[in-house]
Parts: C-alpha cells; structure tokens; sequence
C-alpha cells in the first residue's frame, strides 16, 4: 500500500485519521484521492467520510465494504480535472491491477505512480498526462511511489510473461488433475481471470464467502459464475488455504526453466496447487530466471509474479525524469 500527504492538504490512498487530523491542524481542508480498490488502500478510510475522488472506470467495491463511505466517480483518466487549493489534476492509467490509476498534480509538479509496474504503458500514461498540463517531463520534482521492492535486486518478469506461463501451465494439466489456484488478494484474482479470460476454462470457489477477504469475495462468485461448456475447471482458493509453509532460507526446490520441463512435473500430480508469488522471489532472487519453481515433494507451485516495481524498473523511470526526486511512500508531507 502507499499513501502520501502533498501540500494544501491532498490525501492519496490510506486515508487515516493521522494524516486527516495533521491536515486540520494545519488549517487545511483535507482533498482526498483513490488510485485502486484494494482493501488495503481503503480500509483505514473512517466511516462518515465522504467526497473521495476517484475514476469513473475503477471496479465498483461492493456497497458493505464502503461503509459509509462515498466515492466521486468525476474524473476521467488522460483528462484534466481543477480542485480548488489543488490545482489542475489529471489521472492516468496504470497496470497494478484493474483499472488503478496514478496521478500528476500540476500545481506541486509531483507524479503519483502508487503501486505500479514500471513499462511502457506507465511511461506513456504518465507521459501524455504531464503534457495535457502543458508541462514536460524536466518540469517534475516529486515521483511518488511504494517503493516496495528498493532494498533488493530481484528482477521479476512482465505481467505479460507471467500469465503466459500461468497460462500454460494450467493448459498443461491432465483432464483428471484437480487445479487449486491460491489467491490471497483480488490483483491475484485478476491475474487469473486475465490469464486464462481466453482459454476453456471454468473457475469453481471450493470455500464460502466468510473464507475469503471481503475485496476477493465479489470477484471470486462472479468469476465462478460464468461457465464454459465442456471446459476445464480452476478451482479458486483464498490465501489462507493451501498456501505451504516455507522457511526463508530453504532451498528445497525445483526450478524450471521452461515451459515443457513444468508439464512434465506437473504431470506427476492428481491435485496441484498454484500461487502466483513476488514476495518468495524478492527474498530469493535467484530464482526469478525460472520463472516457475515447484516444492521438492510437494503438490505446490510458485509463479513468478508482482504488482509493484522492482528496484530496476523505479531507477528507469527515474532516469526519465532526471530532475526529480524519488519519494517513498507512505512519507512524510512534500
């Protein structure tokens, strides 16, 4: 999760009382902002809070998780926005999950890209938004973002890459094979909804609603509700099913590093589990070339994976906006 203060009392994701009530005191009236609808960037919103302004394609939240909460759907992604105090805002599209988005605030020159990948989808999202504002890139002083993964070197494959071998990997699996795929949160669901969307596949939960957390629960159904004749069936586990219990420094595993040599194992099974995995691979790094590792006797499986940037792709986007600086979230106010 990131979330950041900016100046004039702008509040993107995370909105706590903390940074609420720092904003007041400071004799600001709080304009807040939501980048995605992952549970953990709106948990800490307090009931009775209205007036969050987010995009009107962001995936409706189902109305028992807003709480009380209401939401702006007035801004569109590429298009300007003007909030007083705040100045011209444009959002723009990002691919952390469905429909995120990031934000470029003119006024304070600062570029929010959140929780995000760093590719040429960003570069250009970001790019066109900075220039709607009749700004260019040598105009930025601030990129926000998570930050998640700058204390270590792990590389992790495209988004792209990873569904293509989550892909052929569940193609790979025999008739009679029972397929669990572990989902801990909804990116994940939506990394196998876009992964297998074009393949003969069924999704079947294995769990009531109470098992799962309450940003999966409405994907989860709804995914299982759609069915494909005669197609095979994925069968939809959350997080806290399944999951194997792995010591940080074991090495008790099997790499592979192609796609045939992963059939073969997967081969061997009746039943399999599959987890599309980063935080596995950002503490073993050398293992992000397979791409696929599987656990020495066991039924479980590793996809290389992530949402967020790695160290790598951050120092890229940086090295575009040269006279910026980088800010890790959640921080202090810029």
């Amino acid at each position: 999760m990131t979330h950041v203060l900016l100046k004039n009392g702008v509040l993107v994701d995370g909105f706590s009382l903390r940074l609420i009530n720092y904003a007041l005191k400071k004799g600001q009236k709080p304009v807040m902002f939501l980048t995605h609808f992952h549970g953990d960037s709106i948990q800490y919103v307090p009931k009775g809070i209205r007036n969050i302004q987010a995009c009107q394609n962001i995936m409706q939240t189902p109305e028992k998780m807003m709480c009380g909460r209401k939401f702006c759907y007035s801004m569109v992604p590429g298009e300007i926005s003007f909030f007083k105090n705040v100045g011209q805002v444009v959002p723009f599209l990002t691919d952390h999950c469905c429909n995120s988005v990031g934000f470029w605030f003119a006024k304070f020159k600062v570029l929010y890209v959140g929780d995000s990948r760093v590719n040429n989808f960003l570069i250009k999202n970001c790019t066109n938004a900075i220039e709607a504002t009749k700004n260019c890139k040598e105009d930025v002083l601030y990129v926000v973002g998570d930050g998640l993964y700058m204390e270590t070197n792990v590389v992790f494959p495209s988004l792209s890459e990873s569904r293509s071998v989550f892909s052929h990997v569940i193609e790979s699996c025999r008739n009679e094979q029972r397929v669990f795929a572990v989902c801990p949160h909804s990116g994940v669901l939506h990394f196998v909804h876009e992964a297998l969307k074009n393949t003969a596949v069924n999704f079947e939960t294995v769990t009531g609603r109470s098992f799962w957390k309450k940003d999966c629960a409405d994907m989860a159904f709804q995914m299982s509700a759609r069915k494909k004749k005669g197609a095979k069936t994925v069968f939809l586990v959350p997080g806290i099913l399944g999951v194997p219990k792995t010591q940080k420094n074991s090495r008790k595993f099997i790499c592979c590093k192609n796609r045939h040599h992963a059939s073969e194992i997967v081969s061997r099974e009746n039943e399999i589990y599959i987890l599309p995995s980063s935080l596995f691979f950002a503490v073993n790094p050398e293992f992000c070339k397979n791409t696929i590792v599987f656990e020495k006797n066991s039924k479980h499986l590793r996809i290389c994976t992530s949402f967020h940037a790695s160290k790598e792709e951050t120092l890229t986007l940086m090295f575009m906006f040269r006279n910026a600086v980088f800010q890790k979230a959640p921080s202090r106010p810029l």
